[in-house]
């Protein structure tokens, strides 16, 4: 989980920074290992499929070629950050709230 993440956040950074083939090759592996990482949990697989297919519409034209391929490793990155900050959250939420009961 943290490789997936901190590959994301790579990716982001090197977006930021105007390195679009980096940025889409570190999205896209951070796509890679979050699907073997979730592979059995089917319902954070689909969250994380829609939520970067709906980025790429939204934030990218639609073309072919090898830049629309790092676009949507860069959406991958954006779609993993936000749906891993949420479980990490979440998961933290819960703990100190067990702890305290």
């Amino acid at each position: 989980m943290k490789y997936s993440l901190l590959l994301s956040l790579l990716s982001l950074i090197a977006w930021k920074y105007d390195c679009l083939f980096p940025a889409g090759f570190f999205g896209l592996l951070a796509g890679f290992l979050f699907s073997l990482l979730f592979r059995r949990k089917i319902q954070i697989l689909a969250i994380g499929y829609i939520s970067a297919s709906i980025l790429t519409v939204i934030l990218f034209p639609i073309e072919f070629s090898f830049a629309a391929i790092a676009r949507i490793g860069i959406a991958w990155a954006a779609a993993i950050t936000a749906l891993m900050t949420f479980l990490i959250l979440f998961s933290l939420i819960i703990k100190t709230k067990e702890k305290l009961q």
